[in-house]
């Protein structure tokens, strides 16, 4: 059988790949205010979207940027 081609995320994830869509500045404290999450939630699950290579990071910690990778 083979693999999904997109892999599994959980409805956290799916939001903030929403949200970094619309706008690919946000920071942690951001996306945990849009989310209602704590932001340790959100870097967790941001940091699950990169090992699984949907986004990665741009620049420095501070003035960097999101970028959702296309396949």
């Amino acid at each position: 059988m083979n693999p999904p081609i997109n892999p599994p995320i959980n409805k956290t994830q799916q939001v903030l790949l929403d949200l970094v869509k619309e706008n690919n500045n946000y920071t942690y404290d951001d996306l945990a205010s849009l989310t209602n999450k704590h932001r340790d939630t959100v870097r967790e699950n941001l940091k699950k979207l990169q090992e699984l290579g949907l986004i990665r990071r741009v620049g420095a910690r501070k003035n960097g940027h999101w970028e959702i990778v296309e396949k």
